[in-house]
């Protein structure tokens, strides 16, 4: 309305006119464009952010898996009636355990190694519960001044124990070790289980734990 008062009663020619319209409808599908386009821009942001709280929910609950929390309620259980004291101490390493992987799921930045390899061995901890001395573990950490995604280390140990520990009859070691080189920090989580054939592909359903852990390091790269 305001243009086309100003075109029928301003005094310029037809020419004046008509360019002065046609640069104002210019302008204006410039910001329109302008607009659609920041419009856009947030609702694919949101999209990532809610496929990024969903992959945390995923990796979370994938490191959680049901025989593991059956297993570990089970041998609490039975604690309570063979030593008590230590009952208590496992059910304070899982409640540890819990919180840290609800913990995951707003962590959008790397944690401290040492916080990482502490949720590690609540979770081996734990995971003697039922193997007892079937399962050992050593450590030989000669560098933890880096951070890394949270969950990660964990998930490695739990593969190490899911196929390679539990299936070998008499058990065995798992090695978590660290050591700094000039440009990264190596990290290794070794067994002495059955082992795999490496040229045969992988199932990657019963390896999720890896697949997460690939994940999680490709968003921080």
């Amino acid at each position: 309305d305001i243009l086309f008062f100003w075109g029928n009663h301003y005094n310029a020619n037809l020419w004046t006119r008509t360019g002065f319209l046609i640069f104002v409808s210019v302008q204006w599908g410039i910001v329109v464009w302008q607009f659609k386009r920041n419009a856009d821009a947030a609702a694919e942001t949101d999209s990532l952010e809610r496929a990024l709280i969903q992959s945390r929910v995923a990796i979370m609950l994938s490191q959680i898996q049901p025989h593991f929390l059956y297993n570990v309620l089970t041998g609490i259980r039975e604690l309570c009636s063979s030593d008590p004291a230590e009952a208590v101490v496992a059910i304070g390493s899982f409640s540890a355990f819990l919180r840290e992987n609800m913990a995951s799921l707003t962590s959008k930045s790397p944690i401290p190694f040492e916080k990482e390899l502490q949720h590690t061995a609540t979770y081996l901890d734990l995971e003697r519960l039922r193997f007892g001395e079937r399962l050992r573990v050593r450590y030989d950490i000669q560098s933890k001044g880096f951070s890394l995604p949270p969950l990660s280390v964990q998930a490695l140990a739990e593969n190490a124990v899911r196929h390679g520990i539990t299936v070998k009859e008499d058990g065995g070691e798992i090695c978590i070790s660290t050591r700094e080189d000039e440009a990264f920090y190596e990290i290794s989580i070794v067994d002495d289980g059955i082992g795999f054939d490496p040229d045969r592909d992988l199932d990657p359903s019963a390896h999720i734990g890896i697949q997460n852990v690939r994940k999680r390091l490709a968003d921080i790269s």
